[in-house]
């Protein structure tokens, strides 16, 4: 009997309460989307986990980022194009966009820089 589904939504379940337990003392939105990376980031156990805003002219703005120690921070605004074709379809389709290493297989189209200049490798 494999159990990998049912021990991914136990830690699923757990990752909820954690955020609702995190979120419910809070009333600022900056503090809720800060926690919720936070533990987010520590769910996927990444290096970090950042919010945006998506401007209609193709740029984005980081409105929350949580990162381990000695990670860059990724704030400020940057443009969407510079990580490459795969991360515009991504993201203007609402889905997710990961990046497992920029360094040993850089998205097409990207531009290393706007992912060194980011620290995201």
């Amino acid at each position: 009997y494999d159990l990998t589904e049912q021990r991914e939504r136990e830690r699923a379940t757990r990752l909820r309460a954690a955020l609702a337990d995190a979120t419910r003392p809070l009333a600022e939105p900056a503090a809720i989307v800060q926690a919720a990376l936070r533990l987010l980031r520590e769910h996927l156990a990444a290096d970090r986990c950042a919010y945006a805003e998506f401007d209609a002219d193709g740029w984005f703005t980081i409105l929350g980022v949580a990162r381990a120690p000695g990670v860059p921070d990724l704030a400020g605004r940057h443009p969407l194009a510079a990580f490459g074709a795969r991360a515009v379809a991504a993201l203007e389709a609402g889905s997710p966009f990961v990046v497992a290493d920029a360094v040993a297989a850089l998205p097409a189209g990207a531009d290393a820089a706007a992912y060194a200049a980011t620290g995201i490798r």
